[in-house]
């Protein structure tokens, strides 16, 4: 099982709650009213300022932490 430090832990919730959200409400916008190639740089753009490549990394280091602990 994938683990996470209590600091991390705390870092992809308070991160990752604003992302998802985020990330619901902008396909909801592009399911009813398109412009998704227009606006998907911007988009992009959004989710680093929110913190995505922190979360992603959070994510990874544990995953790593994870299949090299299998290796052993």
């Amino acid at each position: 099982m994938v683990q996470y430090t209590d600091e991390d832990l705390s870092r992809i919730t308070a991160i990752g709650t604003d992302i998802y959200k985020y990330v619901e409400a902008q396909y909801a916008h592009w399911v009813v009213d398109g412009g998704i190639d227009d606006e998907w740089d911007s988009y992009i753009d959004q989710l680093k300022a929110m913190g995505i490549d922190e979360f992603l990394q959070i994510q990874t280091d544990a995953y790593n932490a994870y299949k090299e602990n299998l290796a052993k």
